[in-house]
């Protein structure tokens, strides 16, 4: 996450433009726009549906520096032609993003009419008051074009606000990756050194009990260097690995009311949990980023791997050792973190209908697959069933499953919205979690370490006294 978090919106400010408490609390409630019901004379699907009526409207537009921005940007010419509509597409580095979105939005500047937003910024960049509902538009489409987008998904990625705010653009979610066949080869090995079978992991407790087997210098007849690849980078990095094992085991960041708990009895057996994984990773795990996390995976020295489905893409191309030696599921514990990227429009605006033209074309049908195929990601159902892109693909069985999961960072349940000081948050409690991953610190000193700058932040901005 950036550093670079200048404005401070505090909870009372966020709540005037977002859920209110008792909706907090609806854990499972799917967000979905009241007014969405098929319109008289709904708009086209494909290429029909742009028209010129916008000509020689101008927009400019801030994405992040991801392939799937630059493809969009190469595909400029096709849109401009069918709408008439001049785009200028910044495309930004990560760490200088939300400055370079937030500030301007903050101010209630137009700098920019349609952004990108990460994931866990939603709820602050809600909190301005400056994004445009995109509810009225979305009702003015095919019913098609909403219905096929996976709607747990659609819901964390917009925030798990009360209005549409933000669409889904760049989804993303952690899979299980394992190595099939060494499986297949170490079924009978497994069974006679452990007495249990070999098989695929579904809780953290097994999937620490096989990484270990298959952790060389915990078991120096395993034909795997590492039983696990992670990332434990400080931040961003460790806390993605942090959170799907404190969720799996029943634990949680804070309660409802606001409680830090985790520090909790459940909360510290995934911090004991955590460390052993630690022992189970590559060398040096406390400075690998994600690249280099999947490449120690891709090169075949180690057995699993839990990881966000855009890098493992590129593990099912010809010229990767692994492909088609994978088998993918839903990750331990069935709670995998939403990550990616969604995009609004700014309220301000000159120009809200051609924006909205732009925002429908990026996320719409007609473009979905050619998207997925050069940035490996969609929220579109018809394109995560499609046979030939299965095919391709074997993973998206998997990953539909696992975007039916998907939850909010930093959060008291799983679809509640996130706490506003998300990104503060990541650093925080993913410094705590690189500690643990590399053996700098002890399970019981990162929790309550984490549980204590937790309390802080809450109480800095509004949600504890």
């Amino acid at each position: 996450m950036s550093l670079g978090h200048a404005i401070k919106l505090s909870r009372r400010t966020f709540l005037r433009g977002t859920l209110g408490t008792v909706a907090l609390v609806t854990a499972l409630a799917i967000w979905a726009p009241t007014i969405l019901t098929a319109a008289e004379h709904a708009l086209p699907l494909g290429e029909a549906r742009f028209t010129q009526k916008f000509q020689g409207a101008r927009l400019n537009v801030l994405m992040i520096d991801l392939t799937l921005s630059f493809e969009i940007q190469k595909r400029l010419p096709e849109f401009e032609r069918m709408t008439g509509i001049s785009v200028n597409i910044e495309i930004s580095p990560y760490n200088a993003y939300h400055p370079k979105a937030m500030l301007p939005l903050a101010s209630g500047a137009a700098t920019y009419d349609v952004m990108m937003v990460d994931v866990p910024w939603v709820a602050e960049f809600v909190g301005t008051n400056n994004l445009l509902p995109l509810d009225d538009f979305v009702a003015k489409e095919d019913p098609f074009y909403f219905k096929d987008m996976v709607p747990e998904l659609i819901n964390v990625m917009n925030g798990s606000q009360d209005k549409l705010y933000s669409l889904a653009t760049l989804p993303t979610t952690q899979l299980l990756s394992y190595r099939k066949d060494v499986f297949e080869q170490e079924a009978a090995n497994y069974l006679a050194a452990t007495g249990q079978e070999l098989n695929v992991p579904t809780t953290w407790r097994e999937y620490a009990d096989v990484a270990k087997y298959f952790t060389k210098r915990l078991n120096p007849e395993s034909p795997t260097d590492f039983g696990v690849t992670m990332t434990g980078t400080p931040g961003n990095g460790a806390l993605n690995m942090f959170q799907p094992v404190l969720w799996g085991m029943g634990a949680r960041e804070f309660d409802n009311d606001y409680n830090v708990t985790i520090n909790d009895e459940k909360a510290l057996a995934a911090w004991n949990l955590f460390a052993e994984l630690g022992q189970a990773a590559e060398d040096g795990v406390g400075s690998v980023y994600w690249d280099d996390m999947n490449k120690v995976y891709q090169f075949g020295k180690a057995a699993m791997m839990f990881m966000y489905h855009v890098f493992v893409v590129g593990n099912e191309q010809e010229d990767s050792p692994v492909q088609g030696k994978s088998g993918y599921g839903i990750i331990p514990g069935g709670t995998p973190v939403i990550g990616g990227w969604s995009t609004s429009i700014n309220k301000n605006t000159a120009n809200p209908e051609a924006a909205w033209e732009f925002l429908r074309w990026i996320t719409g049908p007609e473009i979905a697959k050619d998207l997925f195929i050069a940035g490996g990601a969609t929220a579109r159902a018809s394109v995560l069933t499609d046979a030939d892109m299965v095919s391709q693909y074997p993973f998206l069985p998997a990953l539909l499953d696992s975007y039916k999961l998907v939850q909010n960072r930093a959060s008291a349940c799983a679809a509640c919205p996130p706490i506003i000081p998300e990104a503060q948050y990541e650093i925080q409690t993913g410094a705590e979690a690189s500690a643990v991953l590399s053996g700098a610190k002890t399970p019981e000193r990162a929790a309550n370490d984490a549980a204590h700058a937790l309390e802080q932040l809450l109480k800095d901005f509004g949600y504890r006294q």
